[in-house]
């Protein structure tokens, strides 16, 4: 969450929280009306389709929106961003500019 914050820090009309019960718990206790998720495989696609289908039959109002990665960028989790880092390599064509070296420092 502090580098998801720290790289939208510029956007003062995007938000970020962290859940880890019921999405339709968090939608009464903040009456979101958006979601935002990334896509990044096709099989991601599939489950947030079932994800999206069951949580808008429990509250209607709620509309979700996916985010499809550049393909370039498909490939790029947290796995491969250690694996580099415990390789000491580059991380500039995995993580922004701006959270470069506190990745670098947290693994």
């Amino acid at each position: 969450m502090r580098f998801i914050n720290s790289v939208i820090s510029n956007f003062s009309n995007v938000e970020t929280d962290y859940w880890p019960k019921q999405l339709d718990e968090y939608v009464k206790i903040t009456h979101a009306k958006i979601i935002v998720k990334g896509i990044t495989t096709n099989l991601n696609l599939q489950d947030e389709i079932n994800f999206k289908t069951v949580n808008e039959t429990i509250n209607e109002e709620v509309e979700f929106v996916f985010i499809m990665p550049n393909p370039k960028n498909m490939y790029i989790n947290s796995q491969l961003v250690k694996e580099l880092c415990t390789l000491k390599k580059n991380l500039s064509s995995v993580v922004p500019k701006s959270i470069e070296k506190e990745v670098k420092e947290e693994v």
